[in-house]
Formats: C-alpha cells, structure tokens, sequence
C-alpha cells in the first residue's frame, strides 16, 4: 500500500482470513476496509484493503466501511469493538460503529437503481446522543453473502497534527477474532465549526411524534432536540421546525410579543450553544426562515415583522434569516409572489425574500435570493431553455443571490426514471452513492450561493415506516434522510434518530466544499475553480471514480498544510 490518502477503492482484494489449520476447521471469516463511496451489497463484495488508510483535517469526520464475508459459511453473532487511536500527543476517542441496514426497494427510483436491498440505515453500537446500547451487533452473515460495518472517526479541532494508529476487532462465533488496523493522517488546517455555505433543510418536528409514537411531551421534545443536533453535527441547518411563531397579544393596536418559545426553540442552534461538548460544539445554523403569524394581515402583520426583525437583529441572527416567499409557484400564481413580496419589502427590506423558481423577468424587483432546481441552471442539451448560470450575473451584481436545490428532477418525478433522470446530483437511496456527495463540488464549480432542501423526515410526514417504505415523489428516501430509531426495535431504553449513509455522504460533501474554499485561499480561485471542473464539469457529468475525488482532496490538502505552515499563528484565520 502507498503513502496515498484514504484507502484506495480500487481493484486488490486483500483480505485478513482467520481460520484453523485444519481442513475440518470451519470456512474463514474474511474483512476488508473499503472506502464510504461503495455500496455494499449483500451479494456484490467489493475488492477491498487489509487495513484502513485514513486523512482529515482537525474538526472533520472520517468514515469508511469493513466488508464481512462468510466466503463458504454462514457466520453468527458478528460483533466489533473499536480501540482509541493513538497519536503523537495522546490519542482520540474510538471511532463509532454501526451496522449498516438494508432497504427493501420494491419500484426503483430510476434505471440508475433496481428493486432490491440497498445499504442505507445506520445503526449504532452505541449511540450518539444519549449514549444507550443499541442493536447493531451482534448480526448474521449468510454463506457466501456480505454484510458492512459503518467507521466513523471523528477528530477534534484540538487534536495534535501527525499519525494516530487503531484498530477494529471484529469476532463471530466459533471463529478466531479478526483485527483490521486503522492509520488515520491529522493535517494541520482545522475545517470551521459551522458552514461556510448556507445550507437549510427543512424539518418537520410536529411529524417526529408520527413515527416515535406513545413518547410524553419531555421525550418527545428531547428527541426532537437530537434530530436537530444530529443536522447541525452533519453541518446542516434546519428550516420549518415547530412552525410556530412567536406568540403576541394585542392591546389598543399594539402587538406586544412574547419572545421566550421562538428563543427557547431557536437559539442554541443560532448561538452555537445545541451541542455542548460534543462534535458540533460552537457550530451555528448558516440560515433559517423567518416565522411570521399567517393570522396576521395588514398593519398589524408588518408591526409583527418589524418587531421580529429588531429581535434577531438584538440578538445577532439577522443575516442568516430568510424569508420562504413561495415554493415552486406556477405561472398564475406570480402575482401573488409579488403581492407577498412586496408586502414583506414594505415591512422590512433587510430579509431576503426567496423564491424556488428559475431566473424570471417578470419577478425582478420581488426576489432576492433565486433557488433555482439543478437541472435548470445547467441542462442537458435539448430538453429546456433554462436560463444558463451565467444570466444570473447580472442579478448578483445588484445584491441579489442565487441558491440551488435538488429534487425529483435528479430521478424523475413519480415515474420510474429513464435515461434523463442519469448522471444528476441525487438523494435517492438507489442512487451511485457518490450522487450523494458531489452536490457541493458542483456548487462550487457553479458558484452558487448556498442550498435549499424541503425535509429531512417527508416519509414520518406522510405517515409512513421509512424501515420498510420511503418511495415518495417517484423516489425512495425522496425527503426522508432519517429512519426513527425507536426503543422497541432496536434496544435500548429511549427512542433516538438513525442517520442515514446519504445524510453522513451529504456531510462528506461540505466538508469537501469546506476544503475547497481553503484551498482558493491558499493557492488562488483560478486553480480551485480548475480542480473543482476536474471533478464535477457539470450538473449531469461529473467524475464517478471516488479515487479521483480523494486524489483532488489529497492535493488539496497538502497546499492547505503549506499555506497553513507560512500563516501567522500557524492556522489560517476561519
């Protein structure tokens, strides 16, 4: 193996085989690393390394898979123990563990997928909030099948630069213990604590309650308040919440409004106070909407909105709020964006109004932050006439923004989609997993302004149980980037959220942008602009070989160590 970053997802198959000498004694155990871009199927083993070659920088996350293979037999009760990594100067925490879980795909998203099990769940040895024992292991593996250990590391922005040195012992019954060791790279840059992209996802917390059933109010609230850390621990906000404004009194044609709930909801996710002592500690929501009362109308609606925007602006919040003008309006619906619009802009000319809408002439004046769906800001030949990236130039030049989404478009929408829906950013489960995470290449390719996605629980909403059923909008996991991790089922003595591959490769994702923005610092835009055309050229053709992309992250790396070693301090400024 070379001293190259990561592992290598590519063609050797090397395994650590465990086995008598005997020929009597059973058929070896066989685990191999393999990187977090593979998707491991039951019955498709990827080639994969003997141990795990890692990098990160300080305050990232780091994660790959161990393949279990029962080669000629079935194996029983697999289970694994993670050892602290250790270091030049102490060590870090043992990486987490999780069972990867299969979903049962009965209509494939588009001809990208196929019926089937797909990896997806993550299902945690221990998990991350409340810290209870769950049912990831011990699991079975039957002969000639394969089954994934999920590995994160995460490294603190305090841990030292240099090489930290583990393992995972991995054990099944009547089998001699396997153990695959880790070498895990820290650089000397740290990523910043919160996004340097505004990135908002909504999140219905009145449907957690659907899919978390017979929980009290306190329960229920602190597993609302988990689901929200584990986004901000993904360096994602969240949008839409409770819903619920503040709540106000009216007196001789005052509002008098009464801050508290809004605050109690809000703030430690504003003020970087949600995670004390965990991953996210001091991270912040980049955006959040803004919550005005739908009763309100008139005056007393724009006393209401002028109040409320001295409140954020008392409390340092105005310059991530935004105002959710409308979502996806229909031609005959324009006049009423810009009746809305210009209501807001009467009341208040500080809050961005955004629209989810293509560049439109006909809404200049009334949009401040355009959020166009992928597909339209760069289509495939022949099939719209979109307005191009470039057209929005000269609407950033007067202070407008433009933000991006992804959508149905990405796998077609409630069809099974053909040839079209290929190739685009997708958050599809039976999408290529690298779909999952090239959305923020793209976006720095494209220069855009930040990304806007509807929820991350759609399928609780829809009243559905996302472990057997996420196919909403011609998608599977359409929405839904959680599976409720309730008591019951998976052990323990609290219900909790079970994150997803695509959620964790989401956050691969940013923690990509975030090198690259380093790495324009470092060396210049013309050349991070040129590495990020390397890797992702367009919204629908981008580089699908994961070696490729660590290639480029590993360059990057490199330069931004350079850059840091030559900063006064020793770190670049975040």
């Amino acid at each position: 193996m070379t001293n190259s970053l990561v592992l290598r997802f590519a063609a050797v198959l090397a395994a650590v085989c465990l086995s008598g000498a005997a020929s009597a004694e059973p058929s070896p155990m066989v685990v191999r690393a393999v990187g977090p871009l593979v998707q491991v199927f039951p019955t498709s083993v990827p080639p994969g390394e003997p141990e795990a070659r890692l990098e990160a920088a300080r305050g990232e996350w780091e994660p790959f898979q161990i393949v279990v293979t029962a080669t000629a037999g079935a194996l029983s009760a697999v289970r694994a123990e993670a050892s602290p990594l250790r270091g030049p100067a102490g060590s870090l925490a043992a990486p987490r563990l999780y069972r990867v879980e299969y979903l049962d795909l009965k209509t494939p998203s588009s001809i990208e997928g196929h019926a089937g099990k797909w990896p997806d769940a993550l299902v945690p040895d221990v998990d991350a909030y409340a810290g209870e024992k769950r049912s990831a292991f011990p699991f079975d593996v039957p002969v000639r099948e394969a089954r994934a250990i999920w590995v994160e590391v995460f490294v603190p922005e305090s841990a030292a630069p240099g090489t930290y040195r583990g393992s995972v012992r991995i054990a099944a019954a009547g089998r001699a213990p396997a153990t695959l060791p880790i070498e895990l790279l820290v650089h000397t840059f740290a990523l910043p604590k919160s996004s340097t992209l505004p990135v908002t996802f909504g999140f219905a917390s009145n449907a957690i309650g659907k899919a978390h059933p017979g929980l009290s109010a306190e329960a229920l609230a602190r597993l609302i308040g988990q689901y929200e850390v584990a986004a901000l621990r993904h360096r994602i906000s969240l949008h839409a919440g409770s819903m619920e404004p503040a709540p106000w009194k009216s007196t001789g044609g005052k509002l008098v409004i009464d801050w508290s709930p809004y605050d109690a909801e809000v703030a430690p996710y504003l003020d970087g106070r949600a995670d004390p002592g965990g991953p996210a500690e001091g991270a912040r929501w980049s955006a959040f909407d803004l919550r005005v009362p739908q009763k309100l109308q008139g005056a007393e609606r724009e006393q209401y909105v002028r109040q409320l925007v001295a409140h954020l602006r008392a409390r340092g919040w105005l310059d991530r709020v935004f105002d959710y003008t409308w979502d996806e309006p229909a031609v005959d619906k324009l006049p009423e964006v810009r009746a809305r619009a210009a209501a807001l802009r009467r009341a208040t000319p500080e809050v961005p109004r955004l629209v989810t809408r293509v560049l439109d002439p006909s809404l200049f004046g009334s949009v401040d932050i355009w959020c166009p769906v992928v597909n339209f800001v760069d289509d495939k030949p022949g099939n719209s006439e979109s307005p191009a990236r470039a057209a929005y130039d000269e609407r950033l030049a007067r202070g407008e923004r433009i933000w991006w989404y992804q959508a149905c478009m990405s796998h077609g929408c409630n069809i099974i989609g053909g040839e079209y829906f290929t190739g685009w950013p997708s958050y599809a489960v039976d999408a290529p997993a690298i779909s999952h995470r090239i959305f923020e290449w793209l976006t720095f390719r494209y220069r855009m302004g930040g990304e806007l996605y509807y929820n991350t629980v759609e399928a609780y909403s829809r009243g559905l149980d996302p472990w057997r059923d996420q196919f909403l909008f011609g998608g599977n996991g359409d929405g839904t980037l959680f599976y409720p991790g309730r008591a019951r089922e998976l052990g323990g003595k609290s219900d909790f959220p079970v994150e997803s591959i695509r959620l964790a490769l989401i956050r691969e994702g940013l923690e990509d942008y975030e090198y690259l923005e380093l790495y324009a610092r470092a060396v210049g835009d013309p050349q991070a602009q040129a590495l990020a055309s390397s890797i992702a050229g367009k919204t629908y053709r981008w580089e699908h070989d994961p070696a490729q992309l660590y290639a480029a992250r590993r360059k990057m790396a490199e330069a931004i160590d350079r850059w840091v070693a030559t900063s006064a301090g020793g770190k670049p400024p975040h």
